[in-house]
């Protein structure tokens, strides 16, 4: 059980309060979690200002998570569904549903050498799956100065589903570092219906 709260550091514009609870039985590779994270200035990580207001909102998640070894392999998955209910105020945001979240992330890798270690990894990260908003909005003027509204909704739905995929490679004890290379590839970035964007990285790494 974990309990935190970033309110009162320095130059933080989004406090946030959380407790996390786990259990995993023993000699069991499964294990399952609750966390409650509140944002006192925002609503997943998401700030509004101006003619937008200000929100602030509560996330409600339940998590599943697993660890194995399989023929040298060791397998890591990891999902969680989140509720998230918001609070708008003082602009054009009238409304907010609740919003239903999910995650996911599955992982393999083993030692080919004692040296060697190679992971393959497949992940989505968080993505809203339902929710909407309404909306009030100028939309004209009459000729004695009264401003028009319309109310409209909009669904907060992303068009895409960001899936990543990866493999990695690294070699320890290279220069008293670690050598690293790794391939991505991610299937409608930011949850953007975009296409596909592939991305290399090396590097070496040493601790002085």
């Amino acid at each position: 059980t974990m309990v935190f709260t970033t309110a009162g550091l320095t130059r933080n514009n989004n406090p946030k309060t959380g407790a996390i609870a786990a259990w995993r039985p023993s000699h069991m590779p499964f294990g399952i979690r609750l966390g409650w994270l509140g944002e006192r200035e925002a609503v997943l990580d998401s700030v509004a200002n101006g003619a937008f207001g200000r929100l602030s909102g509560d996330s409600f998640v339940t998590g599943l998570e697993m660890n194995t070894e399989f023929k040298g392999w060791h397998l890591a998955a990891d999902a969680e569904v989140g509720l998230v209910t918001s609070d708008p105020r003082g602009g054009v945001i009238t409304g907010l549903s609740d919003m239903v979240t999910s995650a996911f992330s599955l992982r393999a890798h083993r030692h080919l050498t004692t040296r060697d270690k190679l992971t393959f990894s497949v992940s989505q990260p968080l993505r809203i799956e339902r929710g909407s908003a309404e909306l009030v909005l100028p939309v004209g003027r009459t000729k004695d100065g009264k401003v028009l509204h319309e109310q409209v909704s909009a669904r907060l739905t992303p068009s895409g589903r960001q899936i990543d995929l990866s493999v990695r490679w690294q070699r320890m004890k290279i220069f008293n570092g670690r050598l690293r290379a790794e391939i991505t590839a991610s299937h409608d970035p930011g949850h953007m219906d975009k296409g596909s964007e592939f991305s290399l990285l090396a590097g070496w790494e040493v601790a002085f």
